[in-house]
């Protein structure tokens, strides 16, 4: 850690120094006009290279969006993201309709996201249409994607979800930031917060040639443990080039590169905590770093990955943008316990390795008329799989192919698509699924949503592995989502009603031994239905904004089983203000966040699995791990945002000013009362 400090300090000292002698150097310039918001505003319309033949054929895939602009309410736009609070890139997702974040405490610990009630393993996270999930377990691990180059983040209609990866229900999609076309362009953010913890990331835009431009970030986030066995470090880097060919041709080349070390503690230990301090409350040392024991002291992930990707897009065809992409991916982790340094007699010694290569290949095409817009996707892929959790090597190919089909009505208040997929797997197995919505704009500040879609799906290869012969290997799915959005000027709502019906779900459970060993499988499997209510408010008059985003779960067994609160809510109160003759623009307030009533879950890291149950092999019966029903929780921060003259970014954040104890996902304490601080520098080369 202290390497990775020092390093961390040379590289903040060094783009510090460019950023004064080109921020200086252009004191007399007229500023570049700005959104009024708090953070950076976009410094290019578009992510193309402009020539005077027009717009590139990057253009037109508006980024690589898997929405059109329809579906404005389904995305997160760069003004929020630029306004919020957040250390890594989930936390984008708190303020978005019928999302949860499974917080761990630890800050760099792994976390699960569940969107619209469903596990991890069932959502799927993209970057531009590929996804990001592991090919084994099908679990994104979030804080390998680099939060200050995304541009902006979709959150797929539920209907739609399946249409985009192979084992998932839900989807997400980023859309990360492209060289700019202005001028060259250089960021900087960085921030400090107790336990060592720091994150330093900065971007450099250059264009060494005409028509090529080129993208650098380079990202380190790391802390020292407060828990024990909580330290973290994390060094991400990201090169995009993009050539413009011709006024219809452009070719990017993307790579990307991922070293990560997580401490794994599984949490607290109440029974040996308590064991230690027989004569104090629970609660006094369970929350106090220094007298919590945790589970497992010598548990940890290493975490190696790469991924290369070229990409031709291309308008030759009027009408007919079409996109190819080819890429390479390779993901090594690393697991170990209770392997070296201080040996605990009561956890089961583990030491694996797990290595995926993908290649790739991605196809898109989109075609418009004034009758139909059409947008198609197919994608191959070839894994090879050298894990020690599937004890061999093995190899798996699929072919995916989806179509939307959106019919143009005259005067375009009512929007109705249809979709199908079709998706084969070199198992020899195929499957089918197929959907519809519509979008009814009753008139500009009025609007509503329906969708349907069903279809069945392969569960996941680590799945298949882990599961008993009697249980099924697909999944038969119907899903819905109903969702009205009004704006009344000072007050805009946002609410909705999900429906999944799963007619095999599995169920995980850990079986119980005399040793510690937190290996999920999966023991059996039901028909289940997972329902809830989302409700989104913004209510705005003068300069006091206030936000609210809350979730009901309405089944009780699906919520226990994926290990859901009954209901979550967060939001904030803010003043925002542009003061000081437009010198400063500010955001400061207040952000809460609650959580229901909630049951233990353990965590799989290896494996990306969770569950609330232990399994008896004898009995074959489950049984909860912790009875115990934790009580609704409630955290205040405040945070505060300040942009100096178009320049910098001044960030503060009052963590847990209540100095609230609970656990955020039991049994991980939340942090405990702390500060953050930090800055982000913009400049023009």
């Amino acid at each position: 850690m202290n390497e990775q400090k020092f390093l961390r300090t040379i590289f903040f000292t060094a783009v510090i120094a460019a950023a004064c002698k080109f921020s200086f150097a252009q004191t007399k310039q007229q500023k570049i006009n700005k959104t009024d918001s708090t953070y950076v505003s976009k410094l290019s319309e578009s992510d193309s290279v402009k020539t005077k033949a027009g717009k590139s054929a990057a253009k037109t895939f508006a980024k690589a969006s898997m929405l059109d602009s329809n579906f404005s309410s389904y995305k997160v736009s760069q003004n929020y993201l630029e306004t919020t609070d957040y250390r890594f890139t989930e936390d984008f997702l708190v303020g978005t309709q019928s999302a949860f974040i499974k917080k761990l405490g630890n800050r760099g610990t792994p976390v699960e996201v569940s969107l619209y009630g469903l596990n991890s393993s069932t959502v799927v996270f993209l970057n531009e249409g590929t996804s990001i999930a592991n090919r084994i377990t099908n679990f994104s691990n979030l804080h390998f994607v680099q939060s200050e180059s995304i541009e902006a983040i979709e959150v797929i209609p539920l209907p739609r979800g399946f249409l985009y990866g192979n084992f998932n229900i839900a989807a997400v999609n980023f859309i990360s930031r492209e060289p700019s076309t202005i001028k060259p362009y250089s960021r900087l953010r960085y921030y400090q917060a107790p336990e060592g913890e720091g994150f330093i990331d900065g971007i450099f835009n250059i264009s060494p040639f005409k028509n090529l431009k080129a993208f650098i970030e380079l990202t380190n986030h790391g802390a020292d443990s407060y828990y024990l066995n909580s330290r973290f470090s994390n060094w991400l880097a990201n090169i995009r080039l993009s050539y413009l060919l011709s006024p219809t041709e452009t070719i990017r080349i993307n790579y990307k590169h991922v070293k990560a070390n997580t401490g794994l503690n599984g949490g607290v230990d109440l029974e040996e905590t308590g064991k230690k301090y027989p004569k104090f409350s629970l609660d006094d040392v369970v929350y106090n770093n220094l007298t919590a024991a945790v589970r497992f002291p010598n548990r940890y992930i290493t975490n190696t990955n790469n991924f290369i990707a070229a990409t031709l897009i291309t308008k030759a065809i009027k009408k007919t943008p079409a996109e190819f992409s080819f890429y390479f991916r390779e993901e090594l982790a690393e697991f170990r316990q209770n392997i070296s340094g201080a040996l605990s007699e009561n956890v089961l010694p583990v030491s694996r390795d797990n290595k995926i290569q993908t290649l790739g290949a991605r196809f898109r095409f989109d075609y418009q008329n004034q009758l139909i817009d059409l947008v198609s996707v197919t994608t191959f892929e070839r894994d090879k799989y050298i894990a020690d959790v599937l004890h061999k090597e093995s190899f798996n190919s699929s072919l995916a192919s989806s179509l939307i089909t959106t019919l143009n009505l005259p005067g375009k208040k009512i929007i109705p698509s249809a979709f199908i997929k079709y998706f084969l797997t070199s198992q020899k197995s195929d499957y089918f699924g197929f959907g519809g919505d519509v979008l009814i704009k009753i008139n500009q500040d009025l609007a509503l949503y329906a969708g349907i879609a069903n279809f069945n799906k392969p569960i996941s290869l680590l799945s298949s592995f882990y599961t008993s012969p009697d249980i099924g290997k697909s999944q038969q799915i119907q899903t819905a989502e109903l969702k009205a959005s009004a704006n009344f000027g000072v007050l805009n709502l946002s609410g909705g009603y999900f429906l999944i019906n799963n007619s095999n779900d599995l169920i995980s459970a850990f079986y119980d031994s005399d040793k510690l060993n937190d290996e999920a499988f999966y023991v059996s499997s039901y028909e289940s239905s997972t329902q809830g209510l989302s409700l989104q408010t913004n209510f705005n008059i003068w300069k006091i904004h206030l936000m609210a985003n809350s979730t009901l779960y309405l089944r009780e067994k699906e919520q226990q089983r994926n290990g859901l609160p009954n209901f979550s809510t967060n939001g904030g109160l803010y003043y925002i203000d542009t003061l000081f003759n437009q010198n400063l623009k500010m955001k400061a307030g207040f952000n809460y966040y609650s959580i229901g009533s909630r049951y233990e879950q353990r965590i799989d890291f290896e494996k990306g699995i969770s569950s609330s149950y232990f399994f008896e092999r004898t009995s074959s019966s489950l049984s909860m791990i912790n009875k115990t029903e934790f009580t609704p929780s409630f955290r205040l921060d405040f945070f505060f945002a300040g942009r100096i003259q178009d320049r910098a970014i001044v960030y503060f954040t009052w963590e847990n000013i209540l100095n609230s104890r609970f656990f955020d996902t039991p049994l991980y304490p939340t942090t405990p009362r702390s500060l953050r601080f930090g800055v982000a520098w913009e400049f023009l080369d």
